[in-house]
Order: C-alpha cells, then structure tokens, then sequence
C-alpha cells in the first residue's frame, strides 16, 4: 500500500476518530425509530452517544428514560406543593403518579441491566412495563405534565426500537 494513502486514513481516524461516523450510526439507527427528531435530538446532545455502538445508543435512551421519569416525579411533587388546597383525591391521585413513576424509573433501571447482560427480550418486556404502569391522572391537573409524559412515553418507544435493531443484528 502507499505510504501516502496509509498515513493519509491514519490521520483521519486521529482527527475524526468517531465523528462522522457516530453521526451516522445514530441517523441510523433513528430513521428506524417511529420518532427520529426525537431520537436524534437526545442522541446527539448526549457526548457518550459519539462512540456508542447501537447497544450504546440503547442504554443512553434507557438512562434519559430514567432522567425523564425522574423530572416527572419532581414536577409531580411540585404540583402537590404548589396547590396546597387540593382537595384529599387529588392529592391521593397525585401521590398516585408520582408512585407510578418510581415504578417505571425501577423497571427502565432494570431493563439497564438486562441490556448489559443483552437479555433484549426482558429489556423489551420491561420497557413496555414501564409504559403500562403509567396510569396517570396527568392531563386533569396540569398540561404540562401531559406533555412530560408523552415524551417519556416517545423515548420508551424509541427505545423498543433500537432494542428490535439489537435483536435482528
């Protein structure tokens, strides 16, 4: 081989080791997903998600998951501090939801681990779970809370679907 050429591609991958190519990997993977801005929006904010291989790119999205659910949880708290004459139901279905996503950041903290040891189909089996056990009383109480549950829900979807990437590679 040329000593041009290979000090040429030796140079490329110093200067752009990951670059373009994690870029593509996640346009990728994302296409494939029912909701790609979102997916690549989350994907390319997070620095990890430059060297990350597909299975990398699925714990990112189980880890913002849990952040997510995290956010919602406190946003819930807040609504209860916020309206201090609510009356005992709403608080109940408030503590209620809040409870939910203790569950779901529980269940996503485990699909983590089953996704370390690759079991895709509990991690899909958990995943969905999450989803299922967010029975919410969001959209009655405050708008905003509704919308911090469709994206959860969106980034468990997205998820899904790169953990189907997984099982068919």
């Amino acid at each position: 081989m040329n000593p041009v050429y290979l000090l040429s591609f030796v140079l490329i991958l110093v200067v752009f080791p990951n670059g373009s190519l994690s870029h593509d990997l996640i346009a990728k993977a994302c296409d494939q997903t029912l909701h790609k801005e979102l997916c690549n929006s989350i994907l390319i904010s997070i620095p990890e998600s430059m060297n990350a291989d597909t299975r990398g790119l699925a714990k990112i999205l189980l880890e913002e998951a849990v952040s997510n659910a995290w956010n919602i949880k406190a946003h819930v708290f807040e609504i209860s501090k916020r309206h201090s004459s609510i009356d005992y139901l709403t608080r109940l279905c408030l503590k209620d939801t809040a409870t939910n996503y203790v569950r779901a950041m529980n269940q996503i903290n485990e699909a983590i681990e089953a996704l370390d040891g690759k079991k895709y189909n509990e991690v899909k089996n958990l995943v969905k779970a999450a989803i299922t056990n967010l029975d919410t009383c969001d959209d009655v109480y405050d708008p905003a809370l509704a919308t911090m549950t469709e994206v959860f829900t969106q980034i468990c979807s997205i998820e899904l679907d790169m953990t189907k990437l997984l099982v068919t590679n």
